[in-house]
């Protein structure tokens, strides 16, 4: 498969990143918009990163809106209750953002459920390389028969090739899903196959 390179390290950094590597639940929402605003005054941001072990999906929604020309997201992983709920105006955010976000490149490191990523094919429509890591407990045919179905139905024009980082990831995993996308016709033309610890999955 090309494009494999997308996925490593070097593809996430276009020119200029931004790293959080700490996010206190108590950090208001002007702290934020004042630090991103300073760091824009000497550079344009292409790649963000937030190394923090957990980031609230409303304080992932404010950084976005304050950097409208990411190109690549990288991501511990995501909580959508922690340390409060999304507000009316989160959401409102949320909807804004999605016409206007340009990220085409995402890696999600730990997915704790679908939703997660759900959330980010909302938040970022013109994603085509995203890369998601996976915690044991998770059913990979089912988190990929839901994802393909999920494209499917909003026929998304833009998603053309997942990754999975997976630990126990072996080529029987792949023959089953190969056979599963098949039987269920989920793709018509599609190549699958494992590097290591990672499954690449692309399709036309």
């Amino acid at each position: 498969i090309q494009d494999k390179t997308i996925y490593s390290s070097a593809g996430f950094c276009k020119s200029t990143q931004l790293t959080f590597t700490y996010i206190s639940s108590d950090a208001h929402d002007e702290l934020i918009n004042i630090h991103c605003r300073r760091v824009l005054s000497a550079a344009q941001i292409y790649h963000l990163e937030i190394s923090d072990e957990k980031t609230f999906i409303g304080t992932l929604i404010q950084i976005i809106k304050l950097l409208p020309k990411l190109d690549s997201l990288k991501i511990r992983s995501l909580s959508f209750d922690q340390p409060k709920s999304l507000s009316a105006e989160e959401l409102a955010i949320l909807c804004s953002i999605a016409n206007i976000c340009k990220i085409t490149k995402v890696y999600l490191e730990k997915m704790v459920g679908i939703g997660e990523v759900y959330l980010l094919m909302t938040l970022c429509p013109y994603m085509l390389y995203p890369k998601v890591g996976f915690i044991n407990n998770i059913n990979v045919e089912l988190f990929l028969r839901n994802i393909l179905e999920k494209i499917n139905h909003e026929r998304n024009n833009y998603l053309r090739s997942l990754c999975f980082h997976i630990p126990t990831a072996e080529d029987k995993m792949i023959k089953k899903l190969e056979k599963m996308i098949n039987i269920e016709k989920l793709l018509l033309d599609f190549i699958i196959e494992r590097v290591l610890d990672n499954i690449y999955l692309k399709w036309t």
